[in-house]
């Protein structure tokens, strides 16, 4: 038995730490840069619950039996509160990034797909993939890595009203050109396809063509949809 409240203790206690590191972070970022304070918060809940894990070992290792569960009542009811608080507010900000079914009804549904070649930006994705049938997208990032998400309803919108409509200019076909390209191609779910390179030429006589491209490269970052990366 005594292991167990040991157990709990520790377990208590690196809850209550990071709670605290987390409150900490939050005072220490406020009003300053977003991605800093977002750093900052985390720094500090690793930090306070590693002190919490550290507190709460030391405390189960010296205190007697009855210490031990005096303490592990005192410090366990705070931590379920908040790992219940945490578990909530995870389900809420999932919530906020998935849209009911009625938001997608009457969209286009498609597959848009943009990719750069190697003399391209070194900086820049070097394909970004649009999937309305998987509801997704996703993102190849210049190191090689790959993110995806959910692909959100006004994004699925904004994406779907932007793809051409008509015959591809002659400027504009798909074939071979030199020096760094950009390439937009899509699929309409029981419609048309088509795919261009966006040259010069083409970007002067299909203008509708660039513009989706600009929204398939910004897809990741038109809504929240609590993106992963790996």
């Amino acid at each position: 038995m005594s292991v167990m409240y040991r157990v709990l203790l520790i377990a208590s206690a690196t809850i209550v730490g990071a709670a605290l590191g987390a409150w900490l972070g939050i005072q220490a970022a406020q009003g300053g840069d977003a991605l800093v304070g977002g750093a900052t918060i985390v720094m500090a809940m690793l930090g306070g619950s590693i002190l919490g894990l550290i507190v709460g070992g030391l405390a189960a290792w010296k205190l007697n039996p009855r210490q031990l569960r005096r303490a592990t009542w005192v410090l366990g009811l705070p931590a379920l509160v908040l790992l219940l608080a945490a578990i909530r507010v995870a389900w809420l900000v999932d919530q906020q990034t998935r849209d009911p079914e009625s938001a997608y009804a009457g969209l286009p549904v498609f597959v848009a797909v943009l990719e750069r070649d190697a003399e391209n930006d070194p900086y820049l994705s070097p394909r970004v993939e649009v999937n309305a049938i998987e509801r997704a997208w996703r993102t190849q990032l210049p190191d090689g890595r790959s993110c995806h998400g959910r692909l959100r309803a006004e994004v699925q919108r904004r994406v779907g009203a932007a793809l051409p409509e008509g015959p591809v200019p002659q400027a504009c076909e798909d074939g071979s050109a030199s020096g760094s390209i950009e390439r937009i191609s899509w699929q309409i779910q029981d419609g048309a396809a088509g795919a261009v390179l966006l040259t010069p030429a083409c970007r002067e006589a299909m203008p509708q063509a660039i513009q989706l491209a600009r929204l398939v490269s910004m897809a990741s970052g038109l809504a929240d949809s609590r993106p992963s990366c790996d």
